[in-house]
């Protein structure tokens, strides 16, 4: 059996004391939106999700918890496209998300042409 440090959460107290109610589809898309996939934004949106409900009795979290949590996260994905304001993300939304934080980090857009010729 594993030890664990004072301190530790094991991951079981997670899972069955606040599920999230949302599709993982959803949730993925949403953090991507809000994250551009970089790991650290992608995490202190967790932190702030469990912050938000620290002092509250174990529930299930919705959509709207996860809106609230991202308003305390500087993200990092496209200004016009802000995570968690709606239920549904487009793939031109995704799409946008992913150029501007290539943009934004200095790196390359991959041409139509190139993305095509790859496929």
């Amino acid at each position: 059996m594993a030890e664990h440090r004072v301190g530790d959460v094991r991951p079981t107290q997670l899972l069955h004391t606040y599920p999230i109610q949302v599709s993982i589809e959803t949730l993925v898309q949403h953090c991507y939106l809000l994250s551009g996939g970089l790991i650290g934004i992608l995490s202190r949106f967790m932190q702030e999700l469990a912050c938000l409900v620290s002092n509250e009795a174990p529930r299930a979290l919705h959509f709207q918890d996860c809106a609230l949590a991202a308003e305390s996260v500087e993200g990092t994905g496209h200004p016009a496209h802000p995570a968690f304001m709606k239920p549904q993300v487009s793939p031109v939304e995704l799409t946008q998300a992913h150029i501007h934080t290539l943009e934004t980090n200095g790196m390359s857009v991959p041409s139509l042409s190139k993305l095509q010729a790859a496929a």
